[in-house]
């Protein structure tokens, strides 16, 4: 495991940087992007990826099985204050078996 994996504001850095250069030129050139757009990460960890989309006014949700991620998303998003805002949401935990009667 490399150093950047420990230090949860180091990854949500790295992400933030790599979704601004590489992800929403590809978004913006599929559906132009424009502030107030609601954009939804699953599996979001702690939304380094959803970040430059805030920044540019998107209305964000994350949504991960781990509460301790989203609480984390939620203090870098306070520090970074975006114009756009995010919304963190935390998957129950219950098994596919379970909600299928198995």
């Amino acid at each position: 495991m490399q150093h950047r994996h420990t230090d949860r504001k180091q990854y949500f850095t790295e992400q933030s940087n790599t979704s601004k250069e590489y992800y929403l030129n590809y978004v913006n050139a599929i559906h132009p992007l424009s502030g107030g757009m609601r954009v939804l990460e699953v599996g979001c960890g702690e939304g380094g990826n959803l970040l430059p989309f805030a920044e540019i006014g998107c209305r964000v949700s994350g949504i991960d099985i781990s509460a301790k991620q989203i609480d984390n998303a939620k203090q870098f998003f306070l520090r970074e204050r975006p114009v756009g805002r995010l919304r963190g949401v935390r998957l129950h935990e219950r098994s596919v078996a379970r909600q299928r009667g198995g």
